[in-house]
Protein backbone atom coordinates (compact mmCIF):
# COMPACT_ATOMS: atom_id res chain seq x y z
CA UNK A 1 0.00 0.00 0.00
CA UNK A 2 1.45 3.68 -0.74
CA UNK A 3 2.51 5.32 2.04
CA UNK A 4 0.48 8.82 3.61
CA UNK A 5 1.95 11.85 2.25
CA UNK A 6 1.74 15.38 3.39
CA UNK A 7 -0.85 17.59 1.86
CA UNK A 8 0.19 21.00 0.36
CA UNK A 9 0.28 23.08 2.82
CA UNK A 10 -0.63 20.84 5.94
CA UNK A 11 1.01 21.08 8.80
CA UNK A 12 4.10 18.58 9.96
CA UNK A 13 2.03 17.61 13.22
CA UNK A 14 -1.31 17.58 11.56
CA UNK A 15 0.61 15.24 9.13
CA UNK A 16 2.37 12.92 11.57
CA UNK A 17 -1.04 12.93 13.63
CA UNK A 18 -2.80 11.58 10.20
CA UNK A 19 -0.03 9.22 9.67
CA UNK A 20 0.09 8.00 12.87
CA UNK A 21 -3.72 6.79 13.34
CA UNK A 22 -4.14 5.86 9.29
CA UNK A 23 -5.17 1.76 9.38
CA UNK A 24 -2.88 0.98 6.98
CA UNK A 25 0.10 2.16 9.07
CA UNK A 26 -0.85 0.46 11.70
CA UNK A 27 -1.37 -2.83 9.98
CA UNK A 28 2.03 -2.52 8.28
CA UNK A 29 3.70 -1.22 11.00
CA UNK A 30 2.14 -2.11 14.38
CA UNK A 31 5.14 -0.88 16.31
CA UNK A 32 4.78 2.42 17.08
CA UNK A 33 8.04 3.84 16.84
CA UNK A 34 8.79 2.29 13.58
CA UNK A 35 5.34 4.19 12.35
CA UNK A 36 6.32 7.14 13.97
CA UNK A 37 9.99 7.21 12.05
CA UNK A 38 8.36 5.93 8.55
CA UNK A 39 5.84 8.79 8.78
CA UNK A 40 8.73 11.41 10.37
CA UNK A 41 10.88 10.13 6.27
CA UNK A 42 7.68 11.12 4.76
CA UNK A 43 7.30 14.79 6.59
CA UNK A 44 10.76 15.34 5.84
CA UNK A 45 10.88 14.32 2.17
CA UNK A 46 7.64 16.54 1.84
CA UNK A 47 9.98 19.64 3.46
CA UNK A 48 13.15 18.95 1.56
CA UNK A 49 10.76 19.18 -1.97
CA UNK A 50 9.32 22.33 -0.73
CA UNK A 51 12.70 24.08 0.04
CA UNK A 52 13.95 23.10 -3.27
CA UNK A 53 11.33 24.68 -5.10
CA UNK A 54 11.33 27.67 -2.86
CA UNK A 55 15.04 28.09 -3.59
CA UNK A 56 14.23 27.06 -7.59
CA UNK A 57 11.88 30.26 -7.69
CA UNK A 58 13.74 32.68 -5.76
CA UNK A 59 16.24 32.26 -7.78
CA UNK A 60 14.70 32.45 -10.86
CA UNK A 61 13.10 35.63 -9.52
CA UNK A 62 16.68 37.16 -8.97
CA UNK A 63 17.68 36.67 -11.81
CA UNK A 64 14.48 38.37 -13.56
CA UNK A 65 15.36 41.25 -11.67
CA UNK A 66 18.33 41.24 -12.37
CA UNK A 67 19.83 40.58 -8.80
CA UNK A 68 22.56 39.04 -7.62
CA UNK A 69 23.37 35.18 -6.85
CA UNK A 70 24.25 36.42 -3.26
CA UNK A 71 21.34 38.23 -2.83
CA UNK A 72 19.31 34.73 -3.94
CA UNK A 73 21.44 32.51 -1.76
CA UNK A 74 21.03 35.05 1.25
CA UNK A 75 17.31 34.65 1.08
CA UNK A 76 17.22 30.98 0.92
CA UNK A 77 19.41 30.54 3.63
CA UNK A 78 17.37 32.86 5.84
CA UNK A 79 14.30 31.09 5.12
CA UNK A 80 12.39 34.04 2.71
CA UNK A 81 9.44 33.37 1.66
CA UNK A 82 8.95 33.51 -2.38
CA UNK A 83 6.55 36.22 -1.69
CA UNK A 84 8.69 38.23 0.34
CA UNK A 85 11.69 38.12 -1.90
CA UNK A 86 9.34 38.92 -5.01
CA UNK A 87 8.49 42.02 -2.79
CA UNK A 88 11.46 43.13 -2.26
CA UNK A 89 12.58 42.76 -5.46
CA UNK A 90 9.53 45.67 -6.71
Amino acid sequence: MPLPKPAKGEKTKDFLDRCMADGTMQDEYPDPDQRFAVCKAQADDRAVADDRARAVEITRLASRYGASTQRAVEAILAGTSVEDFEESMR
